[in-house]
């Protein structure tokens, strides 16, 4: 049996809920990430048979500065035009022969912004020429991984014959987020098996639709979410299954109304409403507050329901691992700590000292031969093949801020003191990686959670508030104006379509209770119509 899935959250909760020592993850069994899987048994084969020694690495980020650098190295001028022209350097893929853009043969795209045909086809060869260079240094983003096994797979049919003598039986969880060219590598690989794809079309948010299947059988209970959620949430599906949940419960929907004045109180009316439903009984109960948007916004995101969460920091309050754990949501972790790494050095005042004035300057810094074969005996990424847990990426962290920045900055005692205080440890605990809130009152203290609709996918609450953000629309309006209230064709309105799956994803979080913040002048616009949606109405005061 063959277990895939296109995130490591799943395959870390079969191994959690199965035990280490379950056969599924014995040979000839396999469960991993697909990534894993078809660098595994493809790409690494490809690339030891073609160039006969061990890659360097495969990472989005690594890939991304090392190409920049082999651009600029060819021709600096390139780089500057392209990246004021828009051209986006992380969509440059290789199968290892020919070169893409955005999935299409570098040959074939049209020249990027005001540029001339003639001047373009010469950036190209630069484009082309610094990406051949990366292969044979071994280093790759991770679509490269998919078309290069793709192509390879085309020429060598016999991998697919060997993978499939092996494996009888295939699984692939999460299918509606797997990518166009993920599929077109594992059809190649078990074209004619038994193979059974997993997935929930209302739960695709982050790739395009591409998976088409013969034959489905629906799910139509949920053993999550309560009758009351089940229900609501269904209303909101784009792919209609009538989804009914577990009727142990009766606690309906909460819509919480508020408006500008008292936005920030509407997370202390969900907490209430927690305890008034009797749901803190345990201390492994996970509350969660989540919206669409997180980030700064001229009109409404997660932050503004925290009315601490905008605050500025003081250099005596910031710290290494309060900056590391923000960072680690963003990026990967090499990325991650070279970010942390600068803001170090802002910390301890960089401007009487390095004269470095941005991120891209430091990695020109330390990316100097000199400089890198120092940072390699560091050997950062060996370490964390072992403990990639966020205890051990601090105390590397701490180790490449030291290695770094004294080899950058005057070693004096002003410097040893402020990285002393920069890189302190001690408020690391089991919570430290989750950013939450605390609510407390005489006879109750209730730790909820926060953060994006995004980070929350696949995971369960006792109990989630799902707030109104803003992108491009307000989020909630903007379904109940054109979907719920108007019963518009979607087919035709992508965006809608995203919205509604981003809702539908936060909506079934929850086991037991639901509660969805909205603006007030949603609510009266839609005041005599929302009785369909049979939720409690809460108003704040």
């Amino acid at each position: 049996i063959c277990i895939l899935s296109n995130t490591n959250v799943a395959i870390k909760e079969i191994r959690k809920k199965l035990g280490e020592e379950h056969g599924i993850f014995k040979y000839p069994n396999y469960c991993e990430t697909i990534q894993k899987f078809v660098g595994e048994f493809v790409f690494k084969k490809w690339y030891y048979g073609t160039y006969r020694r061990k890659l360097s690495y495969i990472d989005d980020i690594i890939c991304l500065n090392s190409l920049k650098r082999e651009i600029k190295k060819i021709d600096r001028n390139v780089l500057i035009v392209l990246e004021k022209n828009r051209f986006y350097f992380e969509n440059l893929t290789t199968d290892g022969k020919n070169i893409y853009y955005k999935d299409v043969l570098l040959d074939d795209v049209a020249p990027c912004g005001n540029l001339k045909i003639e001047t373009w086809n010469k950036y190209k060869a630069t484009l082309k020429a610094a990406k051949i260079e990366l292969v044979k240094k071994g280093i790759f983003n991770f679509d490269d991984i998919f078309y290069i096994s793709n192509r390879y797979l085309e020429l060598n049919v016999e991998i697919s014959k060997v993978i499939k003598s092996r494996f009888e039986y295939i699984m692939i969880d999460e299918v509606q987020d797997v990518k166009e060219i993920q599929l077109k590598v594992l059809k190649n690989i078990f074209e004619g098996s038994i193979v059974q794809n997993i997935g929930d079309p209302n739960q695709q948010i982050y790739e395009k639709e591409c998976w088409k299947l013969d034959k489905v059988m629906t799910i139509k209970d949920s053993m999550r979410c309560s009758c009351n959620i089940a229900k609501f949430a269904s209303k909101f599906e784009v792919s209609s299954t009538n989804m009914s949940g577990r009727k142990n419960n009766n606690i309906k929907v909460k819509f919480i109304v508020y408006n500008d004045e008292n936005i920030n109180k509407v997370k202390e009316v969900f907490a209430k409403q927690i305890i008034g439903n009797g749901l803190k009984d345990n201390m492994n109960d996970i509350f969660k507050i989540i919206g669409a948007t997180t980030g700064e916004n001229a009109n409404i995101t997660l932050k503004d329901y925290f009315e601490n969460y905008n605050s500025k920091k003081t250099n005596d309050e910031e710290s290494m691992v309060s900056i590391l754990r923000e960072e680690l949501k963003k990026d990967t972790i090499y990325n991650s700590m070279i970010c942390t790494v600068y803001k170090a050095l802002r910390f301890i005042d960089y401007n009487n000292y390095a004269k470095i004035k941005n991120i891209s300057e430091l990695e020109e810094k330390i990316s100097a031969p000199e400089f890198r074969l120092n940072l390699l005996k560091f050997n950062l990424f060996k370490e964390l093949r072992s403990d990639s847990s966020f205890k051990k990426i601090c105390n590397l962290e701490k180790k490449l801020i030291y290695f770094i920045l004294k080899r950058i900055l005057p070693n004096n005692g002003y410097l040893e003191s402020y990285l002393d205080k920069f890189c302190d440890l001690e408020v690391l605990d089991e919570d430290s990686e989750k950013t939450n809130w605390i609510y407390e009152d005489s006879q109750n203290k209730i730790k909820i959670e926060y953060g994006s609709i995004h980070s929350v996918k696949g995971e369960t609450h006792k109990a989630t508030l799902v707030v109104e953000t803003f992108y491009y629309k307000y989020i909630i309006d903007e379904v109940l104006n054109k979907y719920i209230m108007e019963e518009c064709d979607i087919t035709k309105n992508e965006r809608l379509k995203y919205f509604l799956r981003l809702l539908y994803v936060a909506f079934t979080r929850p086991t037991e209770l639901l509660c969805v913040a909205i603006r007030k002048e949603t609510f009266e616009k839609y005041r005599h119509k929302i009785e369909w949606l049979e939720v409690e109405v809460i108003e704040v005061v």
